[in-house]
């Protein structure tokens, strides 16, 4: 305990780099710690790798788990915003459609209308209402079709809502977790009679 004690007073290694995502406070357990089975297989986890000028060189695996699940986050996010703008262009696109499609059915009950009122001119009547019909049904087609894209990419923003929890679930169960395990190392070193302080 005297040698842990000398150690947390005389204390002037490496500090926690915060901004990369150290945790504060591992690099001085380490050094209390120092060749035991916990600080090697645990605590070097959660801190960076020092090369010759201190700079910070590879995380180890705690770190890099976080910072994986960050980007997985990050990229269902990216995905997801795409997704939502891709969706509001093809709803856009859809009124659009639906906006033509009204024209076309306008069109077609007034070309009925005179095809109903004209028995002199019958022909020119009967060419006019086909090419409403067939305006028609192509504008329907483009409708139909539109509406499975809409649907496949209102799925596809779902699923990147689902992958962002998934990722923000798992990112926050590995920091509570080992926030957890600090801090039980925490109490049982102030339950044998010392103080971090």
């Amino acid at each position: 305990m005297k040698l842990v004690q000398q150690k947390v007073k005389k204390y002037a290694g490496v500090v926690a780099n915060k901004d990369d995502g150290e945790v504060e406070g591992v690099w001085k357990a380490l050094a209390i710690y120092g060749d035991t089975d916990f600080s090697k297989n645990y605590l070097s986890g959660w801190r960076f790798s020092q090369d010759g000028a201190g700079k910070g060189a590879t995380a180890g695996l705690m770190m890099q788990l976080a910072s994986a699940l960050d980007k997985a986050r990050e990229k269902a996010a990216e995905l997801w915003e795409q997704a939502k703008q891709a969706l509001a262009v093809l709803e856009e696109e859809k009124v659009q459609v639906q906006e033509i499609l009204e024209v076309a059915k306008a069109y077609l009950k007034e070309m009925i209308a005179e095809y109903e009122k004209a028995t002199e001119n019958r022909i020119a009547a009967d060419e006019k209402a086909a090419k409403a019909r067939a305006a028609l049904v192509k504008v329907t087609g483009e409708k139909e079709e539109l509406e499975k894209r809409v649907a496949s990419i209102e799925q596809s923003v779902k699923d990147c809502e689902a992958l962002v929890a998934e990722a923000n679930a798992s990112l926050k169960e590995t920091h509570k977790a080992a926030m957890g395990s600090f801090m039980e190392l925490l109490h049982a070193s102030e339950q044998e009679g010392d103080s971090w302080d």
